[in-house]
Order: C-alpha cells, then structure tokens, then sequence
C-alpha cells in the first residue's frame, strides 16, 4: 500500500491510503503492508497550540529496522524545512540500519 501522511492536503490520486494522524499513519505500518510513504511533517494541533507531527511515524520505522524490518519507501512533501530534515534524518537511519543487518547476513533482503 501508497500511505499518504498529511492533514490538509489530499492525495495525488485513489491509489493512496490517506491518514491525516500520526496514530492513523502509525497503525497503518504497523500492518507490514505499507511499501511506500509519503510525509508531511505538521498535522495540525490539539487546538491549544500544541502541534502534531508525522516524525514518530519515521521513528517507528527507525526502530523497527532495526529490528530487522525492512523501511518502506518513501518521500517527503513538507513545507517545513525544519521538520522535513527531522524525517529525512530518521528515514535515512532506518535505512542505513536495514542495509548494516542485511550485510550481517542477519536477514536476506
């Protein structure tokens, strides 16, 4: 599956499954069936100006690769310089974790 993270803006096209909530984005992994993923990083607020953000969804992917779980692939949307680079940093980590246990021989990719 296509995820799409982002609050405001819809997706491309029907082929993504859309979730405008980290929590929505994060269940949606956790199936294992999300193979590419698309990141805004600002998901609105809590309406006393606390913001939501999609960076724990990057973070799980993190951790779970290096758990041996191969990291979708992905891309980022965001107009937030800032928190786009927190994503691309996260995402950039899983990958280099997955390829450091596939070179181990740990698992096949």
């Amino acid at each position: 599956m296509k995820l799409w993270i982002d609050d405001i803006r819809t997706p491309p096209d029907k082929s993504w499954v859309w979730a405008k909530t980290a929590e929505e984005a994060i269940k949606l992994v956790m199936t294992g069936k999300v193979e590419f993923i698309a990141f805004d990083h600002d998901l609105g607020g809590d309406g006393c100006g606390a913001k939501e953000t999609a960076y724990p969804v990057a973070t799980l992917i993190e951790d779970r690769a290096r758990r041996g779980i191969p990291p979708p692939g992905w891309s980022i949307h965001s107009a937030n310089p800032v928190g786009a680079a927190r994503i691309r940093a996260a995402m950039e980590a899983a990958e280099r974790h997955w390829k450091t246990i596939v070179k181990a021989g740990v698992v096949k990719w």
